[in-house]
């Protein structure tokens, strides 16, 4: 084991203070220089293309079937809803960083309440009936 002034002083400092000396900017431009991050935006840009393209075709086919007035009212419901889910994306990033979940355990809580609302609407629609 060495014992030299430099190898005994990393070893006296905290493991969070070696942690801050990794340049921020260095991470910065590695992420940026790897693509990551812009093959993401195009996944994610060529994802909401075609499920524009899917809620267009769907709304022209209420439109042949039914008529103007539910094809407006699907696509003013379809915006409405749409609104909502990105809204509620701020409520469940507040609350998992407020809880401090783990990154890994996100999509369980997720797909968990996914399920609970689910079975909740179908309790209480069926309870409101006549």
């Amino acid at each position: 084991m060495c014992l030299c002034t430099n190898c005994v002083s990393l070893l006296r400092t905290p493991a969070h203070s070696l942690l801050a000396q990794i340049d921020g900017n260095e991470l910065k431009s590695a992420i940026r220089n790897s693509g990551a991050i812009s093959s993401m935006y195009q996944e994610s840009l060529t994802t909401f293309g075609y499920l524009v393209a899917a809620t267009v075709a769907f709304d022209l086919g209420v439109f042949a079937f039914k008529g103007p007035e539910a094809a407006f009212d699907f696509l003013t419901a379809y915006f409405v809803e749409d609104s909502l889910s990105v809204d509620n994306l701020f409520v469940f990033l507040l609350l998992f960083r407020y809880f401090r979940v783990p990154p890994q355990l996100v999509d369980i809580c997720l797909n968990y309440g996914i399920t609970g609302s689910i079975l909740l609407r179908g309790i209480f629609i069926f309870a409101g009936q006549d």
